[in-house]
């Protein structure tokens, strides 16, 4: 029987029988399709898993849902039925993927093209360091209340609109962002209140 390899089917059976409870073990990943992600495991001679289900924070009515990438070193929980039957807890640190050293105190998301967010619940503060666009729709209003100072730095803003007495939007006859914002701190009002 040509390509028949008998010492593999070996090795198989031997670790399939010696892991007969529940194992946590490494490995990288090594294909994502939908909720789930295969893994090839560290100890396991180069096979890799059926695909596992991935562990998230939330997936009903809240959804907090991050798969995995293609190469990512994880953690796998298996329940000793097979490679087909456990779960991807999640990454961990490697060599070739250190931790960022920050404190704990501190949530850190760091996305691929380099857009960084932190939040220090100690000091109550968000920053956010984005490589590109930020857009915000909402079907309500928006407000900004600061004890402190806003500060806004704009490359390029034009004259707010205004509301017609017909109800249309009409650009402002040159009342602009920086002016509707010093006249509003200056008489404790909001901007565009009559």
């Amino acid at each position: 029987m040509a390509g028949f390899d008998i010492a593999h089917l070996e090795r198989r059976i031997a670790a399939l029988e010696a892991n007969r409870g529940a194992s946590l073990r490494f490995g990288k990943v090594t294909g994502v399709e939908g909720g789930y992600a295969r893994v090839q495991l560290a100890d396991g001679h180069g096979m890799v898993s059926m695909p596992l289900a991935t562990l998230h924070r939330r997936v009903l009515r809240d959804q907090d849902i991050t798969m995995p990438d293609q190469g990512e070193p994880v953690a796998v929980l298996f329940s000793g039925q097979g490679l087909e039957a456990g779960v991807v807890l999640g990454a961990v640190y490697s060599p070739a993927v250190p931790d960022p050293a920050q404190d704990a105190h501190i949530d850190y998301r760091r996305y691929e093209d380099g857009t960084e967010l932190w939040y220090d619940r100690v000091r109550h503060r968000l920053i956010a360091k984005v490589e590109g666009d930020i857009e915000a729709k909402t079907t309500g209003k928006v407000d900004i209340h600061a004890a402190g100072t806003l500060v806004a730095v704009v490359a390029g803003i034009g004259p707010p609109p205004r509301q017609s007495d017909e109800g249309r939007l009409e650009p402002d006859t040159g009342l602009g962002l920086r002016r509707c914002v010093s006249r509003c701190h200056a008489n404790q009002r909001r901007c565009g209140a009559k």
